[in-house]
């Protein structure tokens, strides 16, 4: 048995609060030595006008001009010979092959190809 009682009502609690005026300054700190310092304008006209500025030519000491119709002698010394003499050297010196030899080459390599060899473990 429940006895019909009454509903408890609920307890309001008035909550106390304080609006703040604004916040408070305690201290300062000094940012200007984070500012970027800008060239002065006299820098920066020097620096477009340098930018402007061709680059001057350097005068190479004149010489005498070559006459391109006068010919010159030719030199007949023997500093010029020999020059083709290393090659022979170097070349080596094939027999002549005949077709007997080139049928017997490729019977033997085709025989150590398809030579069976038997089972090898990757396989």
């Amino acid at each position: 048995p429940v006895s019909p009682s009454r509903p408890e009502e609920p307890v309001h609690i008035e909550t106390e609060f304080e609006k703040l005026a604004g916040p408070k300054i305690t201290g300062q700190m000094d940012l200007s030595q984070f500012d970027k310092k800008k060239p002065s304008e006299d820098k920066e006209k020097s620096k477009a006008d340098k930018q402007k500025v061709k680059r001057e030519r350097i005068q190479k000491p004149h010489r005498e001009r070559v006459d391109v119709n006068k010919v010159p002698p030719r030199k007949t010394d023997n500093s010029s010979r020999g020059k083709g003499r290393g090659k022979e050297r170097f070349k080596p010196i094939h027999p002549e092959v005949d077709e007997d030899a080139i049928q017997k080459q490729i019977k033997e390599t085709y025989a150590r190809m398809t030579e069976g060899k038997g089972k090898t473990k990757g396989s």
